[in-house]
């Protein structure tokens, strides 16, 4: 005979499973979290919104009526991560928004004053033998 399986103590209980029947509710709950946390993660947000992955959040967009609720709470955590940037150590700052759809780009025009195009370069070719050449 089998023995049961032994409950984890870090099983999921039925409060994991909640979900917000409304845009409003889900709302309340993300202004809550950003309120009340000293330091504000991407984590900690789906475990305060009772998710089991930060993912869960951004699923919600997809139904109908929650999409400015899961834009806003994706603006509220860029701006988390855009205020680090400005500390001495911004990589993990950097890394996130990366994440999150930024990029790191350089862009470089090359152009006459006010925009215009270069003029064209004349090159002459020169032949002839090295030891035509003097070296001084």
């Amino acid at each position: 005979m089998k023995k049961p399986a032994k409950k984890s103590k870090w099983a999921f209980k039925n409060e994991w499973k909640r979900k917000y029947k409304t845009p409003e509710s889900m709302y309340k709950a993300v202004v809550q979290y950003f309120d009340g946390a000293v330091t504000p993660t991407m984590s900690g947000l789906a475990l305060a919104l009772g998710f089991k992955a930060h993912k869960s959040i951004w699923a919600y967009a997809k139904q109908k009526g929650f999409e400015d609720v899961v834009a806003y709470t994706r603006l509220r955590m860029e701006e988390v991560y855009e205020k680090r940037l400005h500390d001495k150590n911004c990589t993990g700052a950097i890394f996130a928004l990366k994440n999150m759809g930024w990029k790191d780009s350089q862009s470089m025009e090359l152009g006459g004053p006010g925009g215009e195009p270069l003029p064209p370069i004349q090159v002459t070719v020169i032949r002839g033998n090295r030891t035509d050449r003097k070296t001084e």
